[in-house]
């Protein structure tokens, strides 16, 4: 299994760069269990970050899981052939605007 942590998609114009940048590596040191092989740190739009990854990570979009509670990953996800789970830590929480392959209510779960 191999891992990627994806940053928030942002407008060029809104960029936090440095900040997204500090906030996956604060997130790498929460998770010290967690081997992750891919750590991108900016990005457009979902599309551009997911076929980053999928580059980096040497692998075809259908052996691909993504885990996001974010519409655009998940629906750039299905739309190039991944399986998507939405994480929706609140049962009350919107659903949001795409199915998602799986649903879990914490990442621990998937």
């Amino acid at each position: 299994m191999k891992v990627a942590l994806l940053p928030t998609p942002q407008n060029p114009d809104e960029r936090g760069e440095e900040e997204e940048g500090e906030r996956m590596h604060n997130l790498t040191k929460q998770l010290p269990h967690v081997s992750f092989d891919v750590l991108l740190e900016k990005g457009d739009n979902a599309g551009e970050i997911l076929h980053r990854a999928l580059g980096e990570l040497e692998l075809d979009p259908v052996v691909t899981l993504v885990v996001s509670d974010r519409d655009d990953y998940l629906r750039m996800a299905k739309h190039v052939g991944m399986i998507t789970c939405r994480v929706r830590q609140n049962r009350n929480a919107p659903r949001g605007n795409i199915s998602a392959h799986y649903n879990v209510g914490s990442v621990s779960e998937v």
